[in-house]
């Protein structure tokens, strides 16, 4: 039997046929359009991941640098754990993920922070789709977790690398102001490391504001021997006889270099040191008893009047005087004549004590005797309630003192730091004071004396024609210097202070040695690499 088809049959089949090639041919698209889109949210997913890793990875680097400039005396506290390498570690979880972070503390200068992140990835990424035409070209194995790590490397500089560093605003619209440089460690920069008028300036004596308003710092008419700065958007103001630039600059304004560089600019943002008193001063040892000892005397006398008998080198003798003031115990011999004079002018009136008052000649042994309250020969802490009336000897390198009421140096006090000797002082209270020749730094290198007043100091002062050698850190104070006289070496050193105003004959002088002191800064990232 043979079958035959009509032609409307094959209409019908031609039709079914092509209905289904098309159904085919959509249903294969559809299926790779999903099987896309898929694929583009996994690597979405993966890429959205991928970015939140480095963040979490930052956030550790973040938290290893805050630990190390907050704890780096002890960085096995909160939360830290270490193993005996001197190596530090913590780990946080966050949504999604952790961080792990780790402080190579080798190197106390230049340590190594590396950060480690595991991020979870989301359902779609953690799915193996093997038909995905990433997998199948790369060969990549979908995971259910990313992990990025960074190893960046630190460095730790010195604070002092200005003359003049303040929170807030500087003033320094007065008279005869200057400000400049010297180098305590080079002996052609310096007298055997002491400022010494008769040697070139240098132009290192450089002003910091951190503020960022409209004259953050005033110049006024003030010589300025280095660079000025401010808080980014800063202004500075120059009087018409002002000037900041080099020596050899005999111009007025601000000096611009050959490139048109500017000496002054808007980048400042220094970060101060924490001043607080140290949490266990309680425990530390009352300053020593004084005794009778032989100190340098760097300044060459004719004679001096000591309390007690001076060392054999010395040659004594006497030489009557007449003083209202009855002389001490061991300072004369014989007796001590009163003398009451009711005639005259009223300044001769009163009552007048003569005696043979002893005066030890001075020699080339370059030594002097004398009597102090309070000697320290070993290095270490020690604290004292004030130094009301003392007179105290430091002859010890690495001396720390701590005076939680506050630091007041009038007449009758006296800090002497011996030769080779350094001493770091810690101030509390509101106020600290510095009277006349209070504070006799032996080497005459502002190294040797650092004085930080806590955050309750609002006020530092200079007083009877004071100088002072050293260094002044006080995050709140207030620096006022008013006056100054004849003496052209006022400030010998550096400070950091809240806010500045200078009135008078004050000289600044910047020990460029500073600049090379081990460092004690912040530790500051120097390099950022990503590792496997």
């Amino acid at each position: 039997m043979k079958i035959q088809f009509t032609p409307k049959l094959k209409q019908i089949a031609s039709t079914l046929l092509v209905t289904l090639v098309i159904c085919t041919i959509l249903g294969v698209s559809m299926a790779s359009y999903l099987m896309l889109i898929a694929q583009q949210n996994a690597l979405s997913v993966r890429s959205q991941t991928w970015n939140l890793a480095i963040a979490y990875v930052e956030a550790g680097i973040e938290e290893g640098l805050q630990q190390l400039n907050s704890n780096h005396e002890n960085l096995a506290v909160d939360g830290w754990t270490q193993d005996p390498a001197n190596v530090f570690t913590r780990t946080r979880t966050l949504p999604g993920g952790q961080y792990t972070v780790t402080i190579f503390f080798t190197n106390a200068n230049s340590p190594a922070i590396i950060a480690r992140s595991t991020v979870n990835v989301g359902q779609l990424q953690a799915r193996h789709l093997p038909m995905a035409f990433f997998a199948q070209a790369n060969g990549v194995e979908q995971m259910a977790t990313v992990g990025r790590a960074v190893r960046v490397l630190c460095h730790r500089g010195t604070l002092f690398t200005k003359a003049m560093v303040a929170r807030d605003t500087i003033d320094l619209n007065g008279n005869n102001i200057q400000t400049d440089s010297y180098d305590s460690d080079d002996p052609m920069r310096s007298n055997n490391g002491r400022w010494d008028p008769s040697i070139p300036i240098g132009d290192k004596g450089d002003v910091a504001s951190n503020a960022s308003i409209i004259n953050a710092v005033d110049v006024g008419n003030a010589n300025i021997y280095g660079r000025v700065s401010t808080g980014p958007g800063g202004t500075v103001y120059v009087g018409p006889n002002g000037r900041i630039g080099p020596v050899g600059w005999n111009g007025t304004g601000i000096y611009e270099d050959a490139d048109g560089v500017s000496w002054v600019d808007d980048t400042s943002n220094f970060t101060f040191p924490d001043t607080t008193l140290p949490a266990n001063y309680a425990s530390y040892p009352d300053l020593p008893p004084g005794k009778t000892v032989l100190v340098p005397y760097p300044i060459p006398m004719t004679s001096d009047t000591l309390p007690e008998p001076p060392p054999a080198s010395y040659t004594t003798g006497t030489v009557t005087e007449t003083s209202k003031v009855f002389p001490a115990e061991g300072t004369y011999i014989g007796p001590v004549t009163t003398n009451i004079v009711t005639s005259g002018p009223p300044a001769d009136r009163g009552t007048w004590y003569t005696y043979q008052k002893i005066i030890y000649s001075w020699n080339d042994t370059g030594y002097k005797t004398n009597y102090y309250d309070h000697v320290i020969e070993v290095g270490g802490s020690y604290k004292a309630s004030s130094l009301d009336g003392k007179k105290v000897l430091v002859q010890a390198p690495g001396v720390t003192l701590v005076l939680p009421n506050g630091l007041t140096i009038g007449n009758h006090e006296l800090v002497e730091i011996a030769s080779g000797a350094n001493l770091t002082i810690y101030a509390g209270g509101t106020t600290c004071s510095i009277n006349g020749n209070g504070v006799l730094n032996a080497d005459g290198k502002p190294a040797n004396l650092i004085l930080k007043c806590a955050n309750t100091v609002t006020s530092f002062s200079l007083n009877g024609n004071a100088a002072f050698c050293g260094v002044l850190i006080g995050p709140e104070i207030f620096l006022q210097m008013n006056g100054g006289g004849n003496d052209t070496v006022d400030f010998i050193g550096s400070v950091m202070v809240k806010k500045v105003k200078m009135n008078g004959h004050f000289r600044f002088h910047y020990d460029e040695a500073l600049g090379r002191m081990p460092a004690d800064g912040r530790y500051l990232i120097t390099q950022w690499d990503e590792i496997p």
